[in-house]
């Protein structure tokens, strides 16, 4: 496979998994947590795996940085901030 391929597929795998992480922190939180002593009021199911989404998006960025400049990366990277804003609006019916 082409290095640009697998540089791609890294970098649609962190953005997916930055996007996810954030929707499940988001719906996490606004379920009950494990107690009613803080922080364990946030962790539950959806916040430990949003949690979890973020370290896959890390590694995959990892891979990202490995492969290309970083000033390439935190541009191509800027869109993901647009991503999230996109799902909260599509799948948490948020406003813009």
């Amino acid at each position: 496979m082409s290095t640009n391929l697998i540089t791609g597929f890294y970098v649609l795998a962190a953005m997916a998994c930055t996007v996810l992480g954030n929707l499940l922190l988001k719906t996490g939180v606004q379920h009950p947590g494990l107690a009613t002593v803080w922080p364990l009021t946030l962790l539950n199911t959806r916040t430990a795996l949003g949690a979890i989404s973020f370290c896959f998006a890390m590694l995959f960025y990892m891979m990202v940085l490995k492969r290309t400049a970083l000033n390439l990366a935190q541009s191509i990277f800027a869109l993901q901030f647009v991503l999230v804003i996109l799902a909260a609006y599509l799948i948490l019916n948020e406003p813009i």
